[in-house]
Formats: C-alpha cells, structure tokens, sequence
C-alpha cells in the first residue's frame, strides 16, 4: 500500500488554505481474479474508491455465441461503532473471443464515492463474480481529517 499526498488549495469563507489530499494506491492478487485499487480522500471527508481489474483475469461463462461477465464491486466503511456506509456497482459485459482478445491489458473499472465525518475507519473492498459466487477481498485502514 501507498499514501501519497497532493497540495490543493480550498477555500473557506472566501479564504484560500493549503489542502493535503491524500490517495493509498494498492494491489490485491490473490485468485481467482486480482485487482489494483486507489483510495482518495479530499475535502470535507469525500472519499473516492477506484478499483481496475484486468480484463483477462476474470471467467467468462459461454452464453450462445458470447462469452458473459457478471461482476460486483462492493465497498464498505466500518467505524469503531460498525458498519457506516455501503456502496455497490455491477457490471455484465459481453464479448465474442476475438473482442476479449483485442482487450489486451485493459481493465474495468469502477469508481465509487462517499462522504464520512472525519475518524478512523476499516474500508473492505470487495469482488464478486454473480455467476460463481467466488470473490476476492481487501481490507484497508483509512483516517479522514
């Protein structure tokens, strides 16, 4: 995992002030399907996840001519009192062999947003494969000023 911190300026009541917004990059490669993911965290506790997956680590089931994906992303925020919020997006996608292939490294990607009042919280970010039922899991400890 890697915290990087970017120089913004906000304004406040007409004032400018320096912001430092922070962004935890990291991987998780454990199968059956690996992925990148991106944490920011700006002003006023606004949090944006993004999570990319490469197009040829997931399984694709034959439907007819077509190969289908049906895959969620699910992102939690734990507070020391339990569960704060919960996001979720899904995508289903449909590709003959040869569309798959011209993919190459491509990935999905899925971004999800929320706010939080600052504290310290235990982020899980989580993927599902709709058909199989198989999913993959990170868990990341995140402070909002």
């Amino acid at each position: 995992m890697i915290t990087k911190l970017k120089e913004k300026q906000i304004k406040v009541n007409g004032l400018s002030y320096p912001f430092l917004e922070r962004e935890i990059t990291g991987s998780f490669s454990q199968l059956p399907f690996p992925f990148h993911y991106r944490v920011k965290i700006g002003e006023s506790g606004d949090v944006k996840v993004i999570i990319e997956v490469n197009y040829r680590s997931l399984t694709y089931y034959q439907e007819g001519e077509r190969l289908h994906l049906l895959l969620r992303v699910r992102c939690a925020l734990f507070s020391q009192k339990g569960l704060f919020v919960k996001k979720e997006e899904s995508k289903s996608l449909f590709f003959t062999r040869e569309e798959l292939l011209k993919k190459g490294e491509e990935s999905i990607h899925f971004e999800l947003s929320f706010t939080a009042p600052s504290g310290s919280y235990l982020l899980r970010l989580s993927l599902i494969d709709e058909k199989s039922g198989e999913k993959n899991a990170e868990e990341v400890r995140i402070n909002i000023p």
